[in-house]
Parts: C-alpha cells; sequence; structure tokens
C-alpha cells in the first residue's frame, strides 16, 4: 500500500522520534543565564521498544499509507532548546508526548483495519473485553489504591458481608479500611445518623453488586466485578452497533469502546457509574433486539439505578420510557419497565426512612443537598464536564465529542433508538453538570457522564459508518484515548485531579510548559469563557466538517498562547527538572554548570501572598530531590505594637500532621528571613505553607536555594 522508501522513511522517523524520548532535554532559568542541556540516556528496553514500533510501521505499510508517521520526526525537535537555549515551545515534543503522538497515527493508519477483523460474536467481545480490563487492573489505580469514594463502598460491602448491616462504626473503629488502603480514612457521614450509628450517604446498591468480589478477594475482586459488567455492556455496545449499522462498525466500536476509550478505566474504578451503563447498553439491546430476557434485564438494571444513587433516577426514568414508547406507547411494556423502577424507589425511600427517620431522596445527605444541587448549575457544569481540562471528555475522551457529528445517520437508521441516545446524554450532562462538585471528586475525568458511554459510542459507530470522511479523524482520536489509556497505566495518577486546577495530563506530557493555558478551567475558575466559546465553535466545525475542524481548533491554541499574562516555559519546574536529574548523564550546552546556581522561586499564584492571622495559604504541590537546601522568604511588614513574629512560611507535606521540613518566621521589619534544612531523600507532593500569626503581612518571594555542598539523585517517580 506504502511505496518501500516511503515505509523505510516512515519507518526511521518513528524510530528516531521515540528514542529521542530516552533523552530529557532541558531549558531553565538559571540566574540571569540560561542552563540548557540534556539528562539521560535511552535504556536498552526504550530502545528495543521504538525498534518494534517502527517495525509495526514498516508491516503495517504494506497494508495502508504510513506517510503520517513521517511526523514522528517531531521528536528530535526538542534538541533544538536543548543545545541552542533557543525555542522552549519545541520541548512540547519531547517525553510521553511522543508516545501519544505514535498511538494518534497508529489510530489514523489502522482504522479500517481494526473495522476488518475477523467476525465477532458478543461472547468473544464480554470474553476479550474481560481479560483486557483485568489486565488494565495490574497497572490502574496503581500504588494510591481506592480513591475518594471508592473506600466507603468498599468498607459498606465489608459491614454488609460481616455485619449484615450498613452501620460502619466498627469498621471505623477496627479500621478495617486498613486492608485496601494505607492512608486513613475520613467517614463520609450521613448527617441525619442517629447516635452511636454510622451511616454513609452514599447508598448500599453498589456494595451489595460488588459484595460477592468482595469476600473472595478484596478490592480485586471487587473490581473484578465491575470489569465483568463492563465487559457486558461493551458486548451489548456491540451486538447494538453490528445490528444497526453491520459488522464492520460492529467490530470499530469494539475496539473503540474496549481499548480506546475511559471504560477501562472505570472498569478498575469503584463507582456507581461504573456499572449504571450496563442498564443503557442492555435497554439500547432490548430496542434493536426485541427479546424477551433483554425486556427482562432491562427491567431489573433501570430498577437497581436508583439503589446505585439516587442522581440515576432521571436516567432510569428515560430508559423506562423508552421501553414504554417502542412501537407505540404499551401499557404492558410500561408495566414491565415502570412497574419494578417505582417498586425500587419506594424500597429505597422506606430504607431511608428506616435509616434517616424520613423518606427523601436526599435523606442521607441531610439540609446541605439543596445548596449542592441547583438547576441554575447546569450551563456552567454542562460545559464544563465537556471541556474542563481537567475533567472534561474534550481531553479525556475527544473521540466521543467528535462522535456526535453521526446523530443524523442513526436517526436515519432508527429515530427512536436516536431519540433515546440524545436523551440520556442530555440527562446524564444535566443531572451531573446541576452538582456543585460536578467533576466527581477524586476520580477519573467526567465521571458524571460515564453512565451515558454507550450513547456515545453508539453515535460514534453512526459516525463511522455513515462518513469515510470522518473515519480518519475518528482513527486518530481514538488513538489519542488508546495513547491515554497507555499513559494512565504508566502514571495512574495523571488522571486523578485534584481540585487545583491544573491539569495532571498536561503537567505529565510537558511538566516545564505551561499548556494549562491552551484549555479551559472550571474546577477553579479562570475567566475562560470566551476560550471555551473558541472550542465550542472548534468542536462544532469538527463535527460538521472533519478537515475544518482541524484547522479551526487552532484558533483557541493560538489564543491561549498569545494572551497568557505567563511565560509558556514554567521557571519552577524547569529547574527542578534538571536537578532531579543531575547525576544522570548530564550533559551542558550553557549556563553555569553548578546546582548552587539554580533559584527556584516557588509559584504564590501569581501574586504576593496577603498573610492576616489565623489564615492559611499554600503553593502548589511540587517534588523536591534530596540534599542539601535554603528556604529564602522575602516580606514586607508594618510596625504593629506587640507584635513579633507576623507570619510563619513552612514546607510540608499534604499529610500535615507529620513536622515540616523546615519553618522561617517572618519577623516585625524585617524584609528577608532564611533557613537551611535537608532532605535526605526525595519528596514528593510538598507545598509551602503560610500562616498569618500576630499582624498582617505580605510574602512577596519564597525560594529554594540548593545549598554548595547539596547531592541530587534522581526521585523513584519523576514530578507530574
Amino acid at each position: 500500500m506504502t511505496r518501500p522508501e516511503t515505509r523505510l522513511l516512515a519507518s526511521a522517523a518513528t524510530a528516531l522520534g521515540l528514542a529521542a524520548g530516552g533523552f530529557e532535554a532541558h531549558l531553565a532559568p538559571q540566574g540571569e543565564a540560561i542552563w540548557h542541556g540534556l539528562t539521560g540516556v535511552p535504556s536498552p528496553l526504550h530502545i528495543l521498544a521504538a525498534l518494534f514500533a517502527a517495525l509495526a510501521v514498516w508491516l503495517l505499510g504494506r497494508l495502508v499509507p504510513v506517510t503520517a508517521f513521517l511526523w514522528m520526526s517531531a521528536g528530535l525537535l526538542p534538541l533544538i532548546p536543548a543545545v541552542t537555549g533557543i525555542g522552549g515551545g519545541f520541548l512540547i515534543f519531547s517525553n510521553q508526548t511522543m508516545m501519544l503522538a505514535f498511538a494518534i497515527l497508529l489510530g489514523w493508519a489502522a482504522r479500517n483495519l481494526v473495522a476488518d477483523l475477523p467476525r465477532l460474536e458478543p461472547l468473544h467481545v464480554l470474553l476479550i473485553s474481560f481479560a483486557f480490563f483485568l489486565a488494565v487492573g495490574r497497572f490502574i489505580p496503581g500504588p494510591a489504591g481506592p480513591q475518594g469514594d471508592e473506600p466507603h463502598y468498599l468498607l459498606i460491602a465489608e459491614s454488609l458481608i460481616r455485619d449484615g448491616d450498613i452501620d460502619l462504626r466498627n469498621q471505623f473503629d477496627e479500621r478495617a479500611f486498613s486492608k485496601f488502603t494505607s492512608a486513613d480514612l475520613d467517614p463520609h457521614t450521613a448527617p441525619r445518623s442517629p447516635k452511636g450509628r454510622l451511616y454513609a450517604i452514599h447508598t448500599p446498591g453498589l456494595s451489595a453488586l460488588i459484595a460477592p468480589g468482595y469476600a473472595a478477594a478484596g478490592y480485586a475482586g471487587a473490581r473484578a466485578v465491575v470489569s465483568f459488567w463492563m465487559a457486558a455492556t461493551v458486548s451489548l455496545i456491540f451486538l447494538v452497533s453490528r445490528s444497526l449499522f453491520g459488522g464492520r462498525a460492529g467490530h470499530f466500536v469494539f475496539f473503540l469502546a474496549t481499548f480506546a476509550s475511559p471504560l477501562p478505566i472505570y472498569a478498575n474504578s469503584v463507582f456507581p457509574d461504573s456499572v449504571a451503563p450496563f442498564a443503557l447498553a442492555v435497554t439500547l439491546a432490548c430496542l434493536v433486539t426485541p427479546r424477551p430476557a433483554f425486556a427482562a434485564l432491562a427491567s431489573a438494571s433501570i430498577a437497581v439505578l436508583p439503589w446505585l444513587h439516587p442522581r440515576f433516577l432521571p436516567f432510569a426514568a428515560v430508559l423506562a420510557l423508552a421501553i414504554s414508547m417502542r412501537g407505540g406507547f404499551s401499557p404492558g411494556r410500561a408495566g414491565l419497565a415502570f412497574g419494578p423502577l417505582a417498586v425500587s424507589v419506594g424500597l429505597l425511600l422506606a430504607h431511608f426512612q428506616s435509616l434517616f427517620g424520613t423518606a427523601s431522596l436526599s435523606a442521607a445527605y441531610g439540609p446541605g443537598f439543596a445548596s449542592d444541587v441547583s438547576l441554575a448549575r447546569v450551563p456552567w457544569g454542562a460545559l464544563a464536564l465537556l471541556l474542563d481540562r481537567q475533567f472534561g471528555l474534550l481531553l479525556f475522551a475527544p473521540v466521543l465529542l467528535l462522535g456526535l457529528a453521526g446523530a443524523r445517520a442513526l436517526w436515519k437508521r432508527d429515530g427512536m433508538v436516536a431519540l433515546v441516545v440524545l436523551a440520556v446524554f442530555g440527562a446524564q450532562l444535566g443531572t451531573g453538570g446541576a452538582f456543585s462538585m460536578w467533576w466527581g471528586g477524586a476520580s477519573a475525568p467526567a465521571r458524571f457522564l460515564i453512565g451515558a458511554l454507550p450513547a456515545l459510542l453508539i453515535l460514534c459507530a453512526a459516525c463511522f459508518e455513515e462518513s469515510k470522511e470522518r473515519r480518519p479523524v475518528l482513527g486518530a482520536a481514538g488513538g489519542f484515548s488508546l495513547g491515554l489509556l497507555w499513559l494512565a497505566c504508566l502514571a495512574p495518577r495523571a488522571l486523578h485531579n485534584r481540585a487545583d486546577g491544573e491539569s495532571g495530563l498536561l503537567r505529565l506530557l510537558t511538566p516545564v510548559l505551561d499548556l494549562d493555558r491552551l484549555f479551559p478551567g472550571f474546577v477553579v475558575p479562570d475567566g475562560g469563557l470566551f476560550l471555551s466559546a473558541l472550542w465550542v465553535v472548534a468542536l462544532t466545525a469538527a463535527i460538521a466538517r472533519p478537515r475544518l475542524g482541524v484547522w479551526v481548533a487552532g484558533i483557541p491554541i493560538a489564543f491561549g498562547v498569545l494572551t497568557s499574562a505567563k511565560p509558556l516555559l514554567d521557571p519552577f519546574p524547569a529547574a527542578l527538572r534538571v536537578l532531579e536529574a543531575w547525576e544522570d548523564h548530564r550533559r551542558t550546552f550553557g549556563g553555569v554548570d553548578a546546582k548552587g546556581a539554580f533559584i527556584l522561586d516557588v509559584p504564590l499564584g501569581g501574586s504576593p501572598w496577603e498573610v492576616v492571622p489565623g489564615a492559611s495559604l499554600y503553593s502548589r504541590r511540587f517534588s523536591l530531590p534530596e540534599g542539601a537546601w535554603i528556604l529564602r522568604v522575602e516580606s514586607r511588614s508594618e510596625p504593629t505594637p506587640d507584635a513579633l513574629n507576623v507570619a510563619r512560611v513552612s514546607l510540608v507535606r499534604d499529610d500535615e500532621k507529620d513536622a515540616p521540613s523546615v519553618a522561617v518566621l517572618v519577623r516585625v521589619g524585617e524584609t528577608r528571613a532564611e533557613a537551611a534544612f535537608d532532605l535526605p531523600r526525595a519528596e514528593r507532593r510538598l507545598r509551602v505553607k503560610g500562616e498569618g500569626l500576630q499582624s498582617r503581612s505580605t510574602i512577596l518571594r519564597i525560594r529554594l536555594t540548593p545549598r554548595p555542598d547539596a547531592r541530587f539523585v534522581r526521585p523513584a517517580t519523576k514530578t507530574q
């Protein structure tokens, strides 16, 4: 399909582009100068992987065009700033970015090969997906273990198995959570819990579902149960897509759902959203293939949804209505769909009445629920679920947004299914957007939209089948998600963002460049509504005209680059990464080759800190290599009667029960204070804390400087 000389050039570009990532290019401020050079060398495994990828491109070229892989030579561009000290933007093509680029190009080139797989049956899909999800579970969620609400669902499962109830008092007294996490766990206590009881705010439906797996194999067993239900969901999505659009579309959506979507990540997450998609998938199967077994299974799964979480009630109502209206309204089908759902909701209300003394779906949350959920918040939250740089679908799974272009084709094929798909997506978007914490807490992105993923995947199948023009874009976007899953397995924390406004994924790709400016942030609002509007225009263009969309996407990117007041090269992580890799085969091309010449200005959020008594301020988190350091604080304070110590600046860990690594007292009238300290080992997730003591003061600058006798070693895990 591709001429041998082109295949050879594409293979060579792939090998060089990936191998170059074994060197880390640096460009870092150093006082009045710039240090630039390289650290590290490619490991044998890294070189072998690059050669294997080049071989894959060579073989792929026999079947499809591989000219696009010539772009892999961009992996050599970081050598320009490393050698010359100019062109810091080229650092975007270093490290993990080229792995992601390879996955994008692979998806673009292999899109039709995926559709031409040997004929599969739903059982084959179930087994392949289940096996793959279990394999992903070896890497995700990583050492951090269960996050956010997950430990609480596991504790409820433990209580159900051990005590036959959901009172978690003895579980917390005995620290039963230590079976699956090393961290301290604060209870998510329902405000209306009776005295002497500890009921969680979470409904017990998910815990009851995972209880057999948890009883058999603990946390891993619970995740295996979730993975099975997710694999069953993929099997049903495949069946629906094949029934509507044929085998090629079915094969494409199987590959997309299993290997290149958020489903593998959520298949290893113990959240209600991880099992909710099954109800939608089996309902769609019931609409497309009217079998009694599907109808019964759909009715039962819809009835379970409110027990997973009360916010799934609108979702359940849409599905029940869809079954009732298929082929015209039928009282029998309505009874089959709404009867079990009504009984389930009645039992849930009785459950809340018995625990909290009130038959309300918000009983577990108490009076605060009214302020936590508001319809007025929907426009903001819905836009955030789509576009936010941390938790939106735009960066997490762009292929699902591009698949919206398949709505017209799905409408032509089956108007009823199209209505259900769009209604479910709208219901999930509106429900999730109404919550003040629309991102879903400490989870992977777009958690509140996961229940609607079968609908979006069906639209992707329709889009794939309708237009050959859209297939390259769908393939490339699917490759992006495949690469993202790959990166998530290498660095799981990159997708478990914290509510600090920064994208963990963008920090993983380019730790020293400020790429957050290119995408809007809604968790910590940054005034990026105009940028959001530009991305809406770009997505609309990509959905309407794929080739046009690629060019229009350059508009919000250019806007983000040109309008930010911050430099593209973030000086703090740039200098920090040089120090982390100082002893790792360093090659200097410019600047002073001495550790003590680096001055790290701790980012204070863009402006000086105004510290008042009783208040605390924090910098963003960062890592720090082992060695000897000096913490310097520059401040300004007014003379105040009876005040001596006006503020304290300290270097603390996330768990502030541990003593700070160093603390500096800021005194009245002093403009500069400092303290030397040693780190016996590399530390991650440190941050600077400023505390007001006896009077108001202004912290102008906080600096970390290596002492001349400092020794540095690379931490076990790089800064993200």
